[in-house]
């Protein structure tokens, strides 16, 4: 009997004695604080901006220090920025990692229960990289979108020349390119030569002309026409939003002045002469790859151990990952949720990171 007192007080050891909970949903957010703090330690806020301003004024009249807070999509964004504003500690929790937390809520509302794992310690925050590297990547998301939708514009153009019976796409490798948009914008203007529409193709195309002519051939209906019309002009409209916003993304890097290259000294590294491989990666990424990479670089990085640059670069206190070469290149297995089920997956999804170095 003692030792089992004895286990039920070490149990209820509070490490975080000023901590709140925090449940996020679309229209409504739960707030628990202890029950010490306030008559009603639990309270309901809208989601409206000023619900979130008074939900942040009535956490400070309660003493409160750190928050941890479940949301899922983006809903927790609005509340996250304005408590870290405020100079909470604000804890961003993974819905998972509290689902597997042994215990059972019982009748306990799920503020109240992440609050007392807040309060014992047993919740850990995910990373957000700083609000330079936040702006950044919102673009570079957005701009993964934008290419998403010219992509359906190219693929709408091959299936109305298709349809047509040009072979267009299958003799020039990308219908994209200098040679392709003229031969698109001559087709639109009404040219129907085979042969005329071939020499607009530039010198450099392999394919031999009169093979691109006999492509050229085909069953031009108006309908058809209109709709290729309609998908290139798209495909060109994004093209020119994207280039906006590359000037956008190039003009926050300058006025936040964010590192995105190999940090002085790198290669001096004992053991290690010269630049490494993870080091010439990172300085062959894309621009806003290496910045958002950057982004995670922290004021005192380790040292790196041989071969591993990249880490020593970015920092790995707080990306454990950063430290398995592997794990980052999307080479090992990883958990894919399922709902409640948890399915072992082949390698994390979309391409692998090495294949990022060819762009």
């Amino acid at each position: 009997m003692a030792k089992r007192k004895e286990k039920q007080e070490r149990r209820s050891v509070v490490l975080e004695p000023d901590a709140a909970g925090i449940d996020i949903g679309a229209e409504e957010i739960y707030v628990a604080v202890p029950p010490d703090r306030d008559e009603q330690s639990t309270r309901r806020f809208s989601s409206f901006t000023g619900d979130l301003y008074a939900l942040a004024d009535w956490l400070g009249r309660c003493r409160i220090k750190s928050v941890a807070m479940e949301s899922t999509g983006v809903y927790w964004i609005p509340l996250f920025q304005i408590l870290e504003a405020r100079g909470f500690k604000v804890y961003l929790v993974n819905a998972h990692e509290l689902k597997s937390v042994p215990g059972r809520k019982s009748d306990v509302s799920d503020c109240q229960w992440i609050q007392y794992l807040h309060s014992v310690g047993l919740l850990r925050a995910s990373f957000r990289p700083p609000e330079a590297i936040c702006a950044l990547r919102t673009l570079w998301r957005h701009r993964g979108s934008l290419l998403e939708m010219a992509a359906e514009h190219i693929l709408h153009m091959q299936k109305t020349l298709s349809q047509m019976n040009l072979q267009l796409h299958h003799v020039l490798s990308d219908i994209t390119g200098t040679s392709g948009q003229a031969i698109l914008d001559a087709i639109l203007a009404g040219q129907r030569d085979p042969v005329a529409l071939a020499q607009l193709c530039h010198s450099r195309v392999q394919s031999p002309r009169d093979k691109v002519a006999q492509a050229l051939v085909g069953d031009y209906r108006p309908e058809h026409l209109f709709t290729l019309k309609q998908s290139l002009a798209g495909y060109r409209y994004y093209q020119k939003v994207i280039l906006e916003l590359d000037q956008e993304t190039a003009r926050l890097m300058q006025a936040g002045r964010v590192r995105t290259g190999i940090m002085p000294g790198d290669a001096g590294i004992v053991g290690c002469p010269g630049d490494s491989t993870d080091a010439r990666i990172l300085r062959r990424m894309p621009e806003g790859r290496r910045a958002v990479l950057a982004g995670v670089h922290e004021a005192k990085p380790r040292v790196a151990v041989r071969q591993r640059q990249l880490v020593r670069v970015t920092g790995c206190r707080r990306f454990s990952w950063l430290c398995r070469p592997k794990c980052w290149r999307r080479l090992c297995l990883r958990d894919k949720p399922d709902g409640d089920a948890i399915d072992r997956g082949p390698t994390g999804f979309g391409p692998q990171r090495s294949a990022l170095l060819r762009y």
